[in-house]
């Protein structure tokens, strides 16, 4: 089982929503060890922050991939690298980026056919969507950062460095490993989840009449707004059925009149 996962995959990490800001970035502890973060976007954890260290004078590889899942075959989040002696970050993206650092941005946007990748140990599908390497020139910290620009909720996983590394890895990790990344897919005991994805809205200023506007409708708080199915009847609707009862009323008693008439005879 070790050598199964370790032969096949990047050592896996999960988000719970809680790597969403420089301030609370996700540390890698060695740019060059193969790892993967895998993380589910929801409107309060839009983005996903990777924080690395460099020497300097060292190659920083990445890899933007999402479970084969149905719902994400058109889902195509962006990754930025950000880091001093990059060039200054002149695209515009749903960040600050810290003082200092310069930056590349990487949209999988145009990807039409992404790259296959199948880990055999958990039995889990991923698309590749990106992959790239950056030399990070002058040492320092730098940032990883993915996020969905369309936002929309979803998943997606980042990975880094190319050695890999299990010498610290207990032998009861790999259950839980094969537990949560099946969980993360959507495969095997937990292929039958039924999520549907919703599409995130920025937040207006607190106490602002868009935001009052959206508090009257009960989702403010989520920051997330899906088609909202009016379970009111229509006004042609109740038309209709009036028009329907009054010619059902109308018929019952035209059938009533029929009767005395008959017995009456």
């Amino acid at each position: 089982m070790f050598f199964a996962w370790g032969a096949q995959a990047h050592k896996p990490s999960f988000s719970d929503g809680e790597f969403k800001s420089l301030e609370s970035a996700w540390q890698i502890e060695n740019i060059a060890t193969s790892i993967v973060l895998y993380h589910q976007v929801t409107c309060d954890s839009g983005h996903l922050w990777l924080e690395f260290d460099s020497i300097g004078d060292e190659d920083l590889f990445v890899q933007l991939g999402v479970p084969v899942i149905d719902r994400l075959s058109y889902y195509r989040p962006s990754v930025a690298i950000l880091a001093p002696g990059l060039p200054t970050l002149t695209e515009t993206v749903p960040f600050d980026v810290p003082d200092g650092l310069g930056g590349v941005v990487y949209h999988s946007g145009p990807v039409e056919t992404p790259e296959d990748f199948y880990e055999p140990f958990s039995q889990t599908e991923s698309w590749i969507l990106l992959e790239t390497t950056k030399r990070i020139q002058e040492s320092g910290t730098g940032y990883v950062v993915a996020w969905d620009p369309s936002g929309m909720t979803g998943k997606l996983w980042v990975a880094v460095g190319t050695v890999e590394d299990f010498s610290d890895v207990a032998p009861t990790d790999f259950s839980s490993w094969l537990e949560q990344t099946q969980a993360y897919h959507e495969t095997g005991p937990y292929s039958d989840a039924d999520v549907t994805e919703v599409t995130c809205r920025p937040q207006a200023p607190s106490g602002s009449s868009e935001n009052a506007a959206s508090d009257a409708n009960g989702d403010a708080a989520s920051g997330c707004q899906t088609a909202h199915h009016d379970t009111r009847p229509s006004l042609l609707f109740l038309v209709m059925m009036l028009v329907a009862a009054t010619a059902f009323g109308r018929q019952r008693r035209l059938s009533r009149s029929t009767r005395m008439r008959q017995n009456r005879a």
